[in-house]
This record gives structure tokens, C-alpha cells and sequence, in this order.
């Protein structure tokens, strides 16, 4: 399925969703809510840090591959 998924992806927006809920309905029999349990400024702060590694991830990339 996640191949499946991965593919979709580059197809139409319409071909994913339904392959997202083809995937819901086949391996969520017992649903059960999402409750947040992390605070909003700690997620913001996280995903901060995740664009920072990823900019110097890059940057470092960008400078291997120019020598």
C-alpha cells in the first residue's frame, strides 16, 4: 500500500485522497480520536528545529557538491 501511496502522489489530488481513504478503511477497524498531547508552542519550537536541520543539511550538500 505505501508503494501505492507513493505513486498516487504524483497522480491528481483526487487519486490520493482515495487512496487514503481506501487505506482508513482498511486498517482502521476500531477508530479511535486524536488527542493532543504536546503543547502548541513545544510542536512550533519542534518543527523550527526541523527546518533548521534541514537548511544546514542542505547547505552542507550544496557546498560538498560544488568542491
Amino acid at each position: 500500500m505505501e508503494s501505492d501511496l507513493a505513486e498516487t502522489l504524483l497522480q491528481a489530488p483526487e487519486y490520493l485522497q482515495a487512496a487514503i481513504n481506501h487505506f482508513i478503511k482498511e486498517h482502521d477497524e476500531e477508530p479511535k480520536p486524536f488527542i493532543w498531547k504536546a503543547d502548541s508552542d513545544d510542536i512550533i519550537a519542534t518543527i523550527g528545529r526541523g527546518h533548521r536541520m534541514l537548511e544546514q543539511t542542505t547547505s552542507a550538500r550544496r557546498i560538498a557538491l560544488d568542491l
